[in-house]
């Protein structure tokens, strides 16, 4: 898991230099943007998140680890989530987007019983809906995702809240 997340926060940090290096011809031209920034939600997981955009398609990654209790209490949120966007690029302040995520959630924990147990445990989440993202500035969005998700692998089916913040690396003027 330790690889993992270090192979996620160096991809992170390589699409961050990489977005920033380039001119401002190369960026014009382009039809793609990253974006970094936090999310938390029902389907798409929580933690630090990473989204690229390429013309009309998208895809997010989020993921965080969460440590308590002295490292008796492990948690692992990831998400994956596609991106299809259905608003006209003359919009400069607001884009709407379909969405279907896929967000797994790792426990490994400590029970406080009478005996001392350590259980496992791994829930899969999945939904679709649409995104509404404003742009606040040209550099920072801010998202609501709104949906219907299965939860603890289709134990439940309800409806699916996702929020988001992002810093915006190479915002295309002509073309987001």
């Amino acid at each position: 898991m330790k690889k993992i997340i270090l192979f996620l926060s160096i991809v992170f940090v390589v699409n961050a230099i990489y977005a920033q290096n380039h001119d401002a011809d190369s960026v014009k031209k382009s039809k793609l943007r990253h974006e970094l920034g936090f999310a938390v939600g029902t389907t798409t997981g929580m933690g630090f998140s990473y989204r690229c955009l390429i013309k009309n398609f998208g895809i997010q990654i989020n993921c965080v680890p969460l440590v308590m209790r002295d490292g008796r209490d492990v948690t692992v949120s990831n998400g994956l989530t596609l991106f299809y966007k259905i608003s006209s690029a003359s919009s400069k302040t607001f884009e709407l987007n379909l969405y279907f995520a896929n967000s797994a959630i790792y426990r490994n924990y400590e029970t406080n019983y009478y005996y001392q147990e350590v259980r496992e445990t791994t829930k899969w989440n999945s939904g679709l809906g649409v995104d509404f993202k404003l742009f606040a500035s040209p550099n920072l969005s801010f998202d609501l995702m709104i949906g219907y998700g299965q939860y603890d692998n289709f134990n439940s089916m309800l409806p699916a809240a996702e929020a988001a913040m992002f810093f915006i690396l190479n915002r295309n003027k002509h073309h987001h």
